[in-house]
Order: C-alpha cells, then sequence, then structure tokens
C-alpha cells in the first residue's frame, strides 16, 4: 500500500476537477490558490486545466487560474473579516 500523507498531483488535480465538473457558470466561489489568502470569484467553467473565473478577488474581465495551483475551493463567500482575527508570530509586519 502507498503512503497517504500526501496525494499524488493526480489524484488532486482529478479532485478538484471531480467537484468542478458539479458546479454551474454563475456559481460564487471562494478559492486559495498558491500563497495567496482567500478570495471570493464566480466561476464560468474550466478548459485546458485552467478554471475560468469572473469577478476574480475583484478584477473585472475574465480570469484563468491554473488548476494545479489551487489548494482549497468551496461554494459560496467568506467573510473579508473574520469576528475573531488571529495575529501570526511569523514576523510578518
Amino acid at each position: 500500500m502507498g503512503s497517504y500523507c500526501e496525494p499524488t498531483p493526480g489524484y488532486y488535480t482529478d479532485g478538484i476537477l471531480n467537484f468542478l465538473r458539479r458546479l454551474s457558470p454563475g456559481t460564487c466561489i471562494a478559492l486559495q490558490y498558491d500563497c495567496q489568502r482567500p478570495t471570493t470569484a464566480t466561476f464560468q467553467g474550466f478548459q485546458n486545466g485552467a478554471i475560468i473565473l469572473s469577478d476574480f478577488d475583484g478584477f473585472p474581465g475574465l480570469a484563468h487560474l491554473a488548476i494545479q495551483k489551487v489548494n482549497v475551493i468551496s461554494l459560496g463567500s467568506y467573510s473579508r473579516h473574520p469576528r475573531d482575527r488571529r495575529e501570526c508570530d511569523c514576523g510578518e509586519v
């Protein structure tokens, strides 16, 4: 049996793709990609390994985001102002 510590890139991409296949264009999503903070967008579709989004982080046009860069994706939106904001001790100002 293989290790369950880290999923393979194929498993990860297939999982995201299976989720995206269930979405309809116009669905509001929240996502976190690369090392960026979570943001919201409107799902428009996916093609050639990219998610097509509108209203992506306030950008007025269409944006293409590589599926393999997405860490987390969910339906709906997230609160930009959480009730109990935690401070980070990572040395950032």
